[in-house]
């Protein structure tokens, strides 16, 4: 479940988490926050058992999110 974070996952100092969602089992998660306080730019986290990445990029750049949750529709339609 999509949650309004009271801490960053990473304990990064430097991350304000906005919304993160993490699993119980396996300890998958992903999270969005901005960086210092800035209005602009942001860290994005996904880790799960196959991978673990931080993206730091711009407002734009979170449009990702919009493609991933295209294809998870996508899935749960049957299509691929």
């Amino acid at each position: 479940m999509i949650q309004l974070p009271d801490k960053c996952l990473r304990d990064l100092s430097t991350c304000e988490p906005l919304s993160q969602i993490a699993l119980d089992c396996g300890g998958s998660l992903m999270c969005v926050g901005c960086n210092d306080g800035s209005d602009r730019e942001y860290t994005l986290c996904i880790k799960n058992d196959e991978i673990d990445d931080r993206i730091e990029g711009k407002l734009a750049d979170l449009t990702i999110s919009e493609i991933i949750e295209y294809a998870i529709e996508r899935v749960k339609e049957g299509g691929e």
